[in-house]
């Protein structure tokens, strides 16, 4: 399993496997902001205002990065039963996969190859 995320489609789930891509977010973003920190308290020493400014950038940044983060949860299977619609969405470059669930919560699956197979295989198998 790579950093992209995937996905399966069979007859009785829906598989997303992000898991490597929110760990990769977690760890990028907590080494973010242990080097603010350090920018920070480099500024403490130099008296350098630039330093103080940027280290709090970067730092709160990716702290409030890491925080929204750790609420996110990463569903590893959705039921098909649950599923109100499932529709591959371009925006500018970004082609990604919306699935509406029967709650009318949006699960969105970014970075997929083959939209094209992706969206004949969905309108051929699947009647929601």
């Amino acid at each position: 399993m790579g950093i992209t995320e995937w996905v399966i489609i069979s007859g009785r789930e829906i598989c997303k496997r992000s898991a490597g891509t929110f760990n990769y977010t977690l760890f990028t973003s907590g080494m973010w902001t242990i080097y603010g920190t350090l920018v920070v308290f480099r500024c403490l020493r130099t008296g350098d205002d630039f330093q103080l400014w940027f280290g709090l950038f970067i730092g709160l940044t990716h702290l409030l990065i890491f925080t929204v983060m750790l609420f996110r949860s990463v569903n590893g299977e959705i039921d098909l039963n649950e599923v109100k619609s499932i529709k591959v969405k371009q925006r500018f470059a970004n082609e990604f996969l919306d699935i509406k669930l029967r709650n009318n919560r949006i699960r969105r699956v970014s970075q997929i190859d083959n939209t094209e197979g992706l969206e004949q295989y969905i309108d051929s198998n699947f009647h929601f």
